[in-house]
This record gives C-alpha cells, sequence and structure tokens, in this order.
C-alpha cells in the first residue's frame, strides 16, 4: 500500500514537472521513507477517531516511535503483517489506556521497560548491522530519550495529568514488549 501510495506521488510529481524521470527511483525511494516513517501517526489517529481517542493515540504512538528509531527491536518480513500486527498492538494498546486504574503499577511497569530498554538498546536488524560507533551512540540516544520522557511522565503524573502520563507509559512499553522477542532469540542463540 505504501509502495503504491510511493508510485502514485512520483507519478505526479513527473505529471506536473517537479522532478525529472530519470530521478524516478530516487524520490520514490524517499517517497517510500517518508510515508513509512509517519505511517504509525496516520494509524493511530485512525484507530483514535474509530475508538474517539485520537489525541490519546497520538500521545501512545509518538513515544514509541521515537524510542523505535533508536532502540530497534522485531520486525516482521512481510509489509502484511507489519500493519496486522501493529493494528493490533495499537488497537490493544489504546484500549489498555482507556482501562487502566492502577497508575502505579503502570509506573513500575514503565520503569522495568525503562530498565530493559536501556540495557538491550541497540538491537541489530539483520538488514541493517551497526558498527560499534553506531551501537554506542544509539545507545546513548535510547538514554537520552527516555530520561527525558521519564521527566514528562513524572511531571504529568504529578501535574494530575494520568490520561497523558498513562499514554507516554504505554508508548514506552510497547517499545521493550517489542525488543522482547529479539532478547529471547538472542538468548537461546548463546545456548
Amino acid at each position: 500500500m505504501i509502495s503504491k501510495c510511493a508510485d502514485f506521488l512520483t507519478d505526479l510529481l513527473i505529471k506536473n514537472n517537479g522532478i525529472e524521470e530519470q530521478d524516478r527511483d530516487l524520490y520514490q525511494y524517499a517517497i517510500y521513507i517518508v510515508l513509512l516513517t509517519i505511517s504509525p501517526i496516520f494509524l493511530a489517529i485512525a484507530y483514535g477517531t474509530f475508538f474517539g481517542c485520537i489525541i490519546e493515540s497520538v500521545w501512545i504512538i509518538l513515544p514509541f516511535m521515537i524510542i523505535r528509531k533508536f532502540s530497534g527491536g522485531y520486525h516482521t518480513e512481510h509489509a502484511w503483517t507489519c500493519f496486522t500486527f501493529s493494528s493490533i498492538l495499537l488497537i490493544s494498546c489504546i484500549y489498555c489506556s482507556q482501562h487502566i486504574t492502577n497508575e502505579r503499577s503502570l509506573l513500575i511497569v514503565t520503569f522495568v521497560s525503562i530498565l530493559t530498554l536501556s540495557i538491550f538498546s541497540p538491537i541489530e536488524h539483520v538488514n541493517h548491522p551497526l558498527t560499534q560507533k553506531e551501537k554506542v551512540l544509539y545507545q546513548r540516544y535510547v538514554h537520552r530519550i527516555l530520561f527525558v520522557l521519564s521527566m514528562i511522565i513524572l511531571f504529568m503524573y504529578l501535574l494530575h495529568y494520568v490520561n497523558i502520563s498513562k499514554c507516554l507509559s504505554i508508548g514506552i512499553i510497547l517499545s521493550a514488549i517489542l525488543q522482547l522477542p529479539c532478547i529471547i532469540s538472542q538468548c537461546i542463540n548463546k545456548f
């Protein structure tokens, strides 16, 4: 679906003399990457609209997108399985944000998630191995992002903006959950 959108937009740019035909592949790839990067926000807005909680959905997906960029984690092999799996996870997270009543337990799970993300990040993808310098840099980014998000969650919680605090926490937890299959796989491969 994203490929078809990238094709359409590239054709539109060529048709309107925005780009040259010879640059098609370059722009098509760039558009594909941009659409792929912002697609979680569109997905969150769509499901948020359906469930009547757009703002909460965006508060969940933003920390996830920011952390995931540098922490890595599980990836499916096909776009349709990614979409299906992402949809199920996002709907589950939206549901949780509306039904969690024990904020202290959520804060504890968030703290554990922050610890695991801090320890195991970044997790490399098979198709994109990282250099040692990139690993160190990405780990620093994850630590800084988690610190800032932790402070925001704490302040929101103390200022009684519990709903925002819950959603941000769920975004962090989602990032940690998507590292678990990779961590388990690495542990199994060591034995």
